[in-house]
């Protein structure tokens, strides 16, 4: 039949896939002998009884004309299309179809006119909402939620207009701000806020032993001064210049451990000297001499409470909320050594050659919180392009984020403040790629290869700890990514590769 169909003339759509509405009542047309259903594409058989195309399947099975008292046999060869009567349907009256058209064309044009009509309904490709064809270019132009628009702070940086306001109340660099500390100042740009709030003389600050227990805040000044006056501050409240010789027992054990904390901090000290001088590494090393230092104290303390218990003899009464409280402290300073000692783990994974390998386990616990509201976001470990170069770290949002919020996986870098910022080129455009990991050995890997925009503010020189995300908020459909290929052991592996090939050299 398909070798029929090539050679025949006025073809016309089924009728029962695509409901034509005719003008005329359908009632008077000619039936397939066949079928018994609206004649549509003609064919004459060599009785002279007439079939449509589905019709004419089923005569062909059977071999012989289907219409009682006939019966007559036939071969392909004898079957021709019936022009006349293709004509004649193809000519018959219909609809348009499509809503608010009034338009009436022949049968056999209704496919072209529906192509063109302009009240035919065409998908918007960027946000895929229904429109009408002669509205298309005006939703793209002013209305589609996922258009391109410039910042109306002209601030160089363009973005979906869903998030235009997010991108004024949080990114916009030429947003006009008051300081939030209520110093004075007003009407500055959010690039100027960043730098101001690194000198605003009201900004508080925590102290730098908040995670030993100190919840000192307070001015610039007021907190330096805390730190320089204070520095024994945890160690004095524990200590007290009385006690006896009922304490000399704990004072010894005390003493071992004040001893094993100060060889921990040496040996943690020699490890930190071998890495790389970066951020992380100097913020340990302060850490690991405030401990030290305060080990230290403890123990000149504990001297001081030794020849105190030497002189007083058996006065002065049994002080056994000193030795508690000192036990605490010690328990303060090995909580903090673990907390270097982790620190000091991540820093040994640190990738310098722009590569970030990361896994994430407990995938089905943290997309529930991440469709809940609870963590949004995930933030991988840093990442370096060189030894002294870019600083940068992945950001995943499991329940997706802007248009791919609630199907997609959303995958993006960010570009971070760096100790050698300034003797780098900016801003950051080297290319990177962001990919998903096929866990069957099959290669099947998803990846997305993107050029940063030297325009936007993600790629800038960072003025605080972290410049805004860019990458993919589409990247990887859950339907897809929900699969044995890439969730294994509820885990999954994500990666990024900057190519540093285009990294200008420093010297």
């Amino acid at each position: 039949m398909s070798s029929l169909l090539r050679h025949s003339k006025f073809i016309t759509p089924d009728p029962s896939v695509t409901n034509p509405q005719f003008v005329k009542n359908t009632d008077e047309f000619e039936n397939c002998t066949a079928c018994n259903r609206m004649l549509w594409n003609a064919f004459m058989l060599p009785c002279g009884h007439r079939v449509c195309p589905n019709g004419l399947d089923r005569v062909r099975q059977n071999g012989r004309c289907m219409v009682e008292d006939c019966g007559t046999e036939y071969s392909d060869e004898e079957v021709r299309p019936d022009i006349f009567k293709r004509k004649e349907l193809a000519n018959l009256e219909v609809k348009c179809g499509n809503p608010d058209c009034h338009e009436i064309v022949c049968w056999g044009n209704l496919e072209n006119h529906q192509s063109s009509c302009e009240y035919r309904i065409a998908s918007c490709e960027q946000c895929r909402k229904s429109i009408r064809a002669s509205l298309l270019q005006k939703h793209l132009d002013e209305e589609c939620e996922q258009r391109m628009c410039p910042c109306p702070k002209q601030c160089g940086t363009s973005t979906e207009a869903i998030n235009m306001q997010n991108h004024l109340a949080h990114e916009c660099s030429n947003a006009i701000l008051d300081c939030p500390n209520q110093c004075g100042i007003t009407s500055m740009s959010r690039e100027e806020l960043h730098n101001h709030n690194n000198e605003c003389p009201l900004r508080k600050q925590s102290c730098r032993f908040k995670s030993m227990g100190c919840r000192f805040e307070g001015r610039g000044h007021e907190v330096e001064q805390h730190t320089q006056e204070g520095l024994l501050y945890h160690v004095e409240l524990l200590l007290t210049t009385h006690a006896d010789t009922g304490n000399e027992e704990e004072i010894d054990k005390l003493k071992k451990v004040l001893v094993s904390q100060g060889e921990k901090v040496i040996n943690v000290e020699r490890q930190l000297d071998s890495r790389v001088s970066n951020d992380s590494v100097e913020t340990i090393k302060r850490d690991v001499t405030v401990v030290s230092q305060t080990v230290q104290a403890a123990k000149q303390r504990i001297e001081t409470l030794e020849r105190t218990i030497g002189t007083a003899g058996q006065t002065g009464g049994t002080n056994v909320q000193v030795v508690e409280r000192v036990e605490k402290h010690v328990g303060l300073l090995d909580v903090r050594m673990c907390e270097m000692d982790l620190r000091l783990q991540l820093l040994e994974t640190i990738n310098q050659e722009g590569v970030l390998m990361w896994k994430i386990r407990d995938y089905s616990r943290r997309k529930t919180e991440a469709v809940n509201g609870k963590t949004l976001s995930l933030y991988s470990q840093p990442f370096y392009t060189s030894q002294y170069g870019y600083k940068l770290c992945g950001r995943v949002y499991l329940n997706g984020d802007g248009t791919g919020k609630g199907t997609y996986l959303s995958f993006f870098v960010v570009v971070m403040k760096g100790d050698f910022d300034a003797l780098l080129q900016w801003p950051f455009t080297l290319p990177v790629t962001l990919m998903l990991l096929d866990q069957n050995g099959t290669g099947n890997h998803v990846r997305t290869t993107f050029t940063p925009n030297p325009a936007s503010n993600s790629f800038r020189r960072p003025t605080t700890d972290l410049n805004v995300a860019c990458g993919v908020p589409c990247f990887l459909q859950h339907t897809k990514l929900e699969t044995d290929t890439y969730v294994k052991d509820d885990t999954i592996f994500l990666r990024a590769v900057v190519d540093c090939s285009k990294e200008n050299p420093m010297f």
